[in-house]
């Protein structure tokens, strides 16, 4: 049940006992320095508390401090009945922590009804407010932008880029430009926020395509290379090697109607696959990548190889798998007269066997702890099941542990994994998170 209504407040309270008073309330006050962003920010983002989220705090069980009882109330009573009755409720208080509180609500309520961009940037300045705080229409000015950028991460400035290109925050001709380029080359901050390499691929996809919702925008020179130099220190800097032996097997093309990922409309399913490929060859000492349709071609890819390079590579394969498709499609019969039958010869398949990169590694004699599939198809064109292929491999490798990772990078359901087996998983769709899920899996630190 949504809880919205100021009839809602007392059942609310009694729903909070003084375990789950004393829960909350330390996780809100050493989060962070100034712990009213956290609440904020994670009321703002879930829109509406729920009964039985609100149950759900009550697992946590940690210490409390002396005052944190007024503010549990005060910050309830505002996600609840709204900065006016907390006022009313709190207003009168001499605790400063209370008066500090009210501050930065009356911030955050203005924030979200005013139109005053000077007034709005200097809130922003002063109580650290960020873009969720704000009006959708304020964030169409480059003032209120320029007070943002002062505390967002490089990983939020990456996830803007559209936003701020289409203002024309990034142009050239615009000074302020010049922030976004300066922090995009702070190896200081690269390193210290962690920022990984498909956080600035695909920023760097959205940004040099050029338009947003049918809004165009000139590159700016600056940002482009700003956007290389990070990726690059990125590469260099922010990947950590798990010492496993990987295979990345790569299939893309198969699917003629969409070729852009699932989740990343900004991200072509090739950038995507050419993507993945470099970041393993990157970060391990052992790779190897191919190119398969019922075989596996192998790629030339180093730790040197650009993503550009691995991408067209990975076109110039699809071309020859696309060639090699009509050379193979079924020639209508030729009659008497010389003339071909007038009859429907069908379509020929485009040739996908997922087992292909198992078999290519097993007749290669490699001893491959992850096999990584990254396809934009829905099914195998290969008489195998892929399950029986990873388990047959495992036998004949001595490798009991051996994963395989499958990406549909277009699909919105996968299939392929065995439920049953552990080290299978499939991922549907991708976006600069998958990342992080496969390394966890790898490395099994769930």
């Amino acid at each position: 049940m949504s809880v919205k209504h100021a009839s809602h407040y007392s059942a609310l309270k009694s729903l909070l006992s003084e375990e789950m008073r004393k829960s909350a309330s330390t996780l809100y006050q050493f989060s962070i320095s100034d712990p009213t962003l956290l609440f904020t920010n994670a009321c703002e983002n879930v829109g509406r508390l729920t009964e039985k989220g609100m149950i759900s705090l009550q697992k946590v069980k940690l210490a409390t401090r002396t005052d944190s009882r007024y503010k549990m109330d005060l910050i309830f009573k505002y996600l609840v009945l709204g900065f006016c009755e907390t006022k009313k409720s709190f207003g009168k208080t001499d605790k400063e922590t209370i008066r500090k509180l009210l501050e930065f609500f009356s911030a955050v309520d203005t924030a979200k009804h005013s139109s005053d961009v000077q007034e709005i940037a200097r809130l922003v300045e002063i109580h650290h407010l960020k873009k969720d705080h704000l009006c959708t229409k304020l964030l169409k000015e480059k003032q209120i932008w320029t007070a943002l950028l002062k505390d967002m991460r490089i990983q939020e400035v990456l996830e803007s880029i559209g936003q701020l290109a289409t203002i024309g925050y990034l142009d050239e001709s615009f000074d302020d430009s010049q922030i976004v380029v300066d922090m995009l080359r702070n190896e200081s901050l690269l390193k210290e926020q962690n920022v990984q390499p498909f956080e600035i691929i695909i920023a760097s996809s959205y940004y040099k395509d050029g338009r947003k919702k049918g809004t165009l925008w000139q590159h700016n020179d600056k940002v482009t290379k700003a956007l290389d130099f990070a990726l690059e220190y990125s590469l260099q800097n922010n990947l950590k090697s798990s010492n496993e032996r990987y295979v990345v097997g790569i299939r893309v093309g198969v699917n003629k109607n969409k070729s852009t990922v699932r989740g990343t409309m900004a991200l072509s399913t090739t950038t995507a696959a050419a993507g993945v490929a470099m970041v393993i060859t990157q970060r391990e000492e052992k790779s190897d990548v191919v190119f398969f349709t019922d075989t596996a071609t192998p790629l030339n890819v180093t730790k040197n190889t650009k993503l550009t390079d691995v991408a067209s590579q990975v076109a110039v394969q699809m071309k020859i798998a696309e060639d090699k498709k009509e050379e193979n499609r079924p020639k209508p019969e030729v009659g008497e007269d010389g003339e071909e039958a007038d009859i429907f010869v069908g379509v020929s398949p485009d040739l996908c066997d997922l087992v292909a990169p198992i078999q290519w590694a097993k007749d290669q004699k490699k001893d491959v702890d992850v096999f990584i599939i990254v396809t934009d198809a829905n099914k195998s064109t290969g008489d195998k099941n892929l399950g029986e292929a990873i388990a047959q491999y495992r036998k004949d490798q001595n490798l009991p542990n051996a994963k395989l990772i499958t990406i549909g990078l277009t699909n919105s359901n996968m299939k392929f994994a065995n439920l049953e087996d552990g080290n299978m998983l499939d991922v549907s769709g991708f976006d600069a998170r998958i990342p992080k899920v496969i390394e966890t899996f790898v490395s099994e630190e769930y």
